[in-house]
């Protein structure tokens, strides 16, 4: 979905959203930037409950589809896209600019940093449990798989509008990444500390039973000429979040609009 400014000169924002949620989660950033930006707006694969493989799209037919989604919005401009990326968007997105840094301008990553580190025992508990849950979730069948995806969906204070779209479809990326990490193929952007060489500005939620990124990765980009990283006192859906959502669209403009 492509809307927003059609200026000759408008920068375009792609935006990448993760689990449950839907474009939608994006609406208080594209209210604020469509009038200067040109707005680019994708789906997860499997997420608008097209038909999928059994076990789900294998996370690098995920990647390249996404690539191949942004190159798709850009045929025939000159200029690069910015992403604009939360929860499995996030970290999709680092993999893309891993696999294609010449694609992208710089980038703004919500809550899922390019790097974990290490988890005490009691997030690391509460980290494999979740995600866990959600991969036998899209095995079973429908009629338990789907409740199972919502309750999980309500325990972690989803944004309601996306408990009530949430669907089991929507669990496959959980079962196709412990796939990966349990054979050792997980790609090599997510694992290591390996920071993509462009301006980013990561952004997070405070409030929450754990981190999804390692204090190193907070001190590079805080070291780091152009890049930023800002906490908030919220939870995972900060951005989203009537309370946060105007400082977090300050800090975006503030960094679109930053030289590199």
């Amino acid at each position: 979905d492509v809307k927003g400014s059609k200026a000759a000169g408008a920068r375009s924002l792609v935006f990448i959203h993760g689990w449950p949620d839907t474009p939608a989660v994006f609406d208080r950033q594209v209210a604020k930037f469509q009038d200067e930006y040109r707005i680019v707006l994708l789906t997860l694969p499997g997420y608008a409950g097209e038909p999928m493989p059994f076990f789900g799209h294998p996370f690098d037919d995920v990647v390249t589809m996404l690539i191949a989604s942004v190159k798709e919005a850009m045929h025939g401009r000159q200029d690069k896209p910015i992403l604009v990326c939360h929860d499995w968007g996030a970290a999709l997105g680092t993999i893309m600019m891993d696999k294609e840094p010449e694609l992208f301008e710089r980038a703004v990553l919500l809550d899922i940093g390019c790097h974990v580190g290490n988890l005490s025992a009691k997030a690391t508990f509460v980290y494999v449990a979740y995600q866990w849950t959600l991969a036998v979730a899209y095995l079973l069948p429908r009629f338990i798989g789907t409740p199972i995806t919502k309750f999980v969906a309500w325990f972690f204070n989803t944004p309601r509008a996306a408990v009530a779209r949430a669907h089991q479809n929507m669990d496959y990326l959980y079962l196709r990444f412990w796939q990966l990490l349990l054979t050792g193929r997980a790609p090599a952007a997510m694992g290591k500390f390996k920071v993509p060489k462009l301006p980013i500005l990561f952004m997070y939620g405070s409030k929450k039973p754990f981190m999804f990124h390692s204090e190193r990765f907070v001190k590079y980009l805080e070291d780091t000429p152009g890049s930023a990283a800002i906490g908030f006192p919220s939870d995972h859906w900060f951005f989203a979040r009537e309370r946060c959502a105007n400082d977090v669209n300050v800090a975006i403009e503030k960094f679109l609009k930053s030289k590199l």
